[in-house]
């Protein structure tokens, strides 16, 4: 690795940058110019959701070679909107409307993502920077309460999804309404 990678952007590439992260629709039109050339993205992530697997903030090397990897456990990049998501895959759809959706959520939530169709994903998550050393994204961690917590409520959804897509979207929307009616503004 050159020691150019760890220097900060320029102006030039920033605004670059910036207009090709702009929208979804840009973004989306990279994606398949990126997969055919089979090469690797390096990008800039900040956000806690992820913390300690990928700490915030952290500079990311999404692949792009193929079909991305979308197993249980994976780290993917994803649109949600306009936004650019990288969260870990805790379902997959397997059978009729649920298959090519996934179920998504960051290692420090509880509560998982709105389902994701998979034209929506971006790529793997193959390496994130720490200290200048690029390794693979670490392991999900959690106390053991917000564990039990998020595997119940990301097989429920799950288990909506098989059924349908809409019912575990209306699942999510209604859990999170929970949380921020129960928890204080200073803890959201």
């Amino acid at each position: 690795m050159s020691s150019r990678l760890a220097e900060l952007p320029t102006e030039r590439e920033s605004t670059i940058g910036s207009f090709l992260w702009g929208t979804q629709s840009r973004v989306l039109a990279i994606v398949p110019l990126l997969r055919r050339a089979g090469g690797t993205l390096e990008c800039r992530f900040g956000g806690g959701s992820m913390r300690p697997a990928i700490p915030s903030p952290s500079r990311l090397r999404i692949g792009f070679a193929g079909e991305p990897r979308c197993g249980v456990g994976c780290v993917i990049a994803y649109m949600a909107g306009d936004t650019v998501m990288v969260h870990r895959v805790v379902y997959r759809g397997r059978w009729r409307g649920a298959r090519g959706h996934l179920i998504l959520c960051g290692d420090r939530l509880v509560i998982p993502d709105l389902p994701v169709d998979e034209r929506w994903i971006l790529g793997s998550i193959l390496a994130v920077q720490k200290d200048g050393v690029w390794s693979p994204p670490g392991p999900s961690y959690r106390p053991l309460p917000a564990r039990i917590a998020a595997f119940i409520l990301s097989r429920l959804t799950g288990a909506l999804l098989e059924i349908d897509v809409r019912l575990a979207r209306h699942f999510v929307r209604a859990c999170d309404r929970v949380r921020l009616a129960v928890l204080p503004k200073r803890s959201r």
